[in-house]
């Protein structure tokens, strides 16, 4: 039996076609932020403002991605997170 990699032990297949969800705080200009993080890797990719919360408070943010392995996964999802008002990104 053939050992295992890290890249299928997680059942994914590099490079992939990755959908980021972002919730975060609403707020006016955050989607170039979101936009100008993601040209620091080298993607142009639209955001597209998927729901916002009943009070207005937040928002969820969709972009889509292609990922080259599990570092890019890894420093990307970093990047994002660090962005002034985000929550959460999944």
């Amino acid at each position: 039996m053939e050992p295992r990699t890290p890249m299928t032990a997680t059942g994914l297949e590099f490079p992939v076609a990755w959908d980021y969800r972002i919730i975060a705080s609403a707020r006016p200009g955050l989607p170039a932020d979101i936009q100008r993080t993601l040209l620091m890797f080298g993607f142009q990719c639209s955001v597209r403002q998927t729901n916002e919360s009943k009070g207005g408070r937040y928002v969820t943010y969709t972009v889509t991605v292609t990922l080259r392995d599990r570092l890019m996964l890894t420093q990307v999802t970093h990047a994002i997170s660090k962005i002034e008002g985000v929550r959460l990104v999944l």
